[in-house]
């Protein structure tokens, strides 16, 4: 199919204004619901090589609208469902879904999933989370730290969301804890703009641009909705020089030595 013309022209204007090429840039996202299925949707819109999307849930109901699906996806793989819709709407992007539970030491997965999630991760430039849970996060941010990726984690709560940058000097997940608990709803308008941070994230840190390690929205505050700030912290295991070291056979016993 040919590419349809206008849109991905002007994409590439833009990214050849702003000093960006990502035309030979693999992106990894991990968890595609509320804010993942949206980041997937603006990373879609650049030229990058491949975006390949990681989960192992269902399209449900309730996921119609508020997420990125449509009724006709209800019952379909996410990874299926939205690989299939975006390749179609933005074919200058390869999109590719893999229907996997990202490992924890739960014991509820095998190490052949960690292996072949260890692959993914080593095969991509950058790795984007926005996982319901601390433990994938962790597993993915070990393996970017092993295979040298960079590491973008997104998040969201009722009220709040954050985008937060692996760096030389910060953690995202040893920094400032995200404190609100979890909740399967939000502001939409918030998962829409800390989609779109967390994408201008990626292309920022693809091409070597500078970018804070934090930035926290609240969109109930407008006059404090947006906080960007580079900090640092003492980072942790995960970070460590002896992570990179490491065997995929020994990543479960050091996730639950040093984060369990």
């Amino acid at each position: 199919m040919e590419p349809p013309k206008g849109f991905p022209e002007r994409t590439s204007n833009y990214l050849k204004d702003v000093g960006i090429d990502v035309s030979d840039k693999t992106v990894l996202i991990g968890g595609i619901g509320t804010l993942g299925s949206r980041i997937a949707r603006d990373l879609a819109r650049f030229n990058f090589k491949k975006i390949v999307l990681v989960d192992f849930d269902y399209v449900g109901p309730e996921n119609v609208g508020y997420q990125c699906y449509h009724s006709e996806e209800v019952g379909r793989p996410k990874v299926e469902a939205l690989a299939e819709r975006l390749n179609k709407y933005h074919p200058w992007t390869h999109l590719e879904g893999v229907y996997m539970e990202v490992f924890t030491p739960s014991g509820l997965v095998s190490l052949s999933s960690l292996k072949e999630f260890a692959r993914l991760v080593e095969k991509s430039d950058a790795v984007v989370t926005a996982f319901d849970t601390l433990p994938p996060r962790a597993t993915a941010l070990l393996l970017s730290v092993k295979f040298d990726k960079k590491y973008i984690d997104a998040g969201l709560g009722v009220t709040r969301g954050y985008v937060k940058y692996l760096k030389e000097g910060y953690c995202p997940i040893c920094g400032k804890v995200w404190e609100e608990k979890v909740r399967y709803y939000t502001n939409p308008n918030l998962a829409e703009a800390v989609a779109a941070l967390a994408s201008q994230a990626v292309l920022h840190a693809l091409s070597g641009r500078s970018w804070p390690s934090e930035i926290s929205l609240n969109l109930e505050e407008p006059y404090r909705a947006f906080l960007a700030s580079d900090v640092r912290n003492e980072g942790c295991p995960l970070c460590s020089g002896e992570v990179k070291k490491l065997r995929i056979e020994d990543v479960p016993e050091y996730l639950i030595k040093n984060i369990y």
